[in-house]
């Protein structure tokens, strides 16, 4: 069919009302992996270049890289608040570890849960609260293996199209497989630049009498941990989620 250049420009003019319209607000899951007591310093994609954190040095390749991010408090807990709080400790009235009382204090997850995201959190949670700030999935527990099994048993109880905000807080493992220790036998550590215990340290003095092995058994932890951050992302490919996530 031919077209004269005035219906050619009626036709176009009609369509642009159509090409303009908004889609649907696109919503990607969230999954959020915190870790007490995991340095920069000892990662891969900060520059770490003796322990071993392959699986999370690829989420760095593939996302953003902070280098001027900082913690508002040197202890867990307060840390923690203000990263699910958007306020400062000092703000919350939290100074320590210990229980943690929110109140009405809005948190990422009721933001989130308003918007129609499904909320769980699995791990390190020092609030006794029943009120639950939007997170309808729970397992509050220490150990790392049980963080990510109920991860994994949130992730695959998702429905498609159905946003969710997942937290996955960990607390670095206290003992762990012979694989990982076995890694670091012989390991000097000489490029993290450690230094001997001070005459006047008072804490953990039993750490510091080999400050060498202490240093590998924190690297075979942190390696440990960098699987567990494996099998989620894992799961997510498996649902195929990752895009979306």
């Amino acid at each position: 069919m031919r077209l004269t250049r005035r219906q050619l420009l009626l036709s176009t003019a009609a369509a642009f009302p159509l090409l303009g319209a908004e889609k649907t607000p696109r919503r990607p899951s969230v999954l959020l992996i915190l870790v007490d007591g995991l340095g920069a310093h000892m990662l891969g994609c900060y520059g770490n270049r003796e322990i071993k954190t392959p699986n999370i040095d690829v989420l760095s390749r593939s996302g953003a890289r902070f280098v001027r991010a900082f913690v508002s408090s040197p202890v867990a807990a307060p840390s923690r608040a203000t990263l699910l709080s958007g306020r400062t400790p000092h703000q919350l009235g939290i100074h320590a570890d210990g229980p943690i009382a929110f109140g009405n204090q809005p948190l990422l997850s009721d933001t989130l849960a308003s918007a129609g995201y499904e909320c769980g959190y699995c791990g390190m949670w020092e609030s006794e609260e029943s009120s639950q700030h939007g997170i309808k999935f729970w397992e509050k527990t220490p150990e790392a293996d049980a963080v990510s099994a109920k991860a994994l048993e949130f992730l695959d109880s998702r429905k498609p199209g159905q946003p969710f905000f997942l937290t996955a807080s960990y607390q670095l493992p206290a003992t762990v497989a012979p694989k990982y220790t076995d890694m670091y036998r012989g390991v000097s550590f000489d490029s993290i630049g450690w230094e001997p215990a001070a005459s006047n340290a008072t804490a953990s003095k039993a750490l510091l009498k080999d400050m060498v092995g202490a240093i590998r058994g924190a690297a075979a932890s942190v390696t440990a941990l960098d699987d567990e951050v494996q099998r989620l992302v894992k799961k997510l490919d498996q649902r195929g989620l990752r895009d979306d996530t």
